[in-house]
């Protein structure tokens, strides 16, 4: 989902990223062909992530990336869920990128959902900025958020 994005990040300079919900971390493997060289994906259902972890707990130092990506991520948590991800992406690092989806996902959901949509938490942009600058300064909001934590 971050290949959209790439070109961006890149220009941005990471020192360092974290990929969250980076499924079969496509998305590392292209950033480091841009030179990023510590560049890691989490994933909390995918073998193919480098660590497999939940966003609530990730299992990184305080501020040890210096950029986090979620791509069409947070909308999979429950509304709950939200800030504590948010927080927790804030501990370690120290810039942002995401892209959020704002509709209901067009998939049916596996069984396990029963019948229970895979984006949990369906809010508007402006819901989701008001979420974002609790713990940020955003730079840029249009199709990709990005910014620095406060």
């Amino acid at each position: 989902h971050g290949h959209k994005a790439l070109e961006a990040i890149a220009k941005l300079k990471p020192v360092s990223l974290l990929d969250v919900g980076c499924g079969h971390n496509k998305f590392v493997q292209e950033i480091k062909e841009h030179g990023v060289e510590k560049a890691i994906g989490v994933d909390f259902a995918c073998k193919s992530a480098d660590y497999v972890a939940d966003i609530l707990d990730l299992p990184f130092t305080d501020k040890e990336f210096d950029f986090i990506t979620a791509w069409y991520v947070l909308e999979h948590l429950l509304p709950e869920q939200v800030e504590p991800a948010l927080l927790e992406m804030k501990r370690v690092s120290n810039r942002f990128a995401f892209t959020i989806a704002y509709d209901y996902a067009s998939t049916p959901p596996p069984k396990k959902f029963k019948n229970h949509n895979l984006h949990q938490t369906v809010k508007k942009p402006s819901w989701w900025k008001d979420q974002i600058e609790k713990y940020a300064e955003v730079i840029q909001q249009n199709e990709l958020w990005l910014g620095k934590w406060k």
